[in-house]
């Protein structure tokens, strides 16, 4: 189970290895804070699970990185009481997860270990989180196919739309193209959605 105590010792292992202060883990600081956490891994696993957490190859695991692999690390082996998907902003040091109590949490890791805001709308456990940064957005989807579009500096929400075109089965895989603002979806359809600048809507993808 990851919980609010699990992302608190993430946290303050992430700020004790950052010895640099450069928000990031090279691969000696991340050997440093992974043989706490997983302490009979070898340095060769270690160098390997650095390549693998490091998502986009600059050399080094931002916390978003780190708690968006543990999440889903649990989410692998079935436990998904608490914290269900997580998302990070380099620009703003925001943390977000989405939960199975439907609630989006806050937190701000480079100032305080605990949560800052709880952000309500969704009433079902939320699956994804994602972020736009161009748009300065966070989108989040709940098991219920509800879409809810959130301010990144005013954790507001901004729009809140149900997917109806879709069959009601689960959402296995959702894909957000920020460079056009779509939204990509998949279950047992494939739906497309497209955000401001382009005509809203849903649209069946071609396969």
């Amino acid at each position: 189970m990851f919980t609010a105590e699990n992302l608190q010792e993430v946290v303050r292992l992430f700020r004790e290895a950052d010895v640099d202060g450069g928000g990031g883990l090279d691969i000696e600081e991340f050997s440093e804070a992974m043989k706490e956490l997983f302490p009979t891994t070898d340095e060769e696993d270690l160098v390997a699970l650095h390549m693998k957490i490091d998502t986009n190859g600059d050399g080094s695991v931002d916390l978003g990185e780190l708690t968006d692999y543990l999440v889903n690390k649990n989410k692998s082996r079935g436990h998904m009481e608490f914290f269900t998907c997580v998302e990070y902003s380099p620009a703003s040091g925001y943390l977000l997860t989405g939960g199975t109590d439907a609630l989006l949490r806050v937190w701000f890791p480079h100032k305080t270990l605990s949560c800052i805001q709880e952000l309500k709308g969704h009433v079902k456990p939320i699956t994804h989180l994602m972020l736009n940064p161009r748009e300065k957005v966070f989108v989040s989807l709940s098991q219920d196919h509800n879409v809810r579009v959130w301010s990144e500096a005013a954790m507001i929400c901004l729009q809140s739309f149900k997917i109806k075109e879709m069959m009601q089965s689960p959402i296995s895989s959702v894909c957000y193209n920020t460079y056009n603002n779509e939204l990509v979806l998949a279950n047992t359809d494939i739906g497309k959605y497209l955000g401001r600048g382009t005509d809203v809507g849903c649209t069946p993808a071609e396969v």
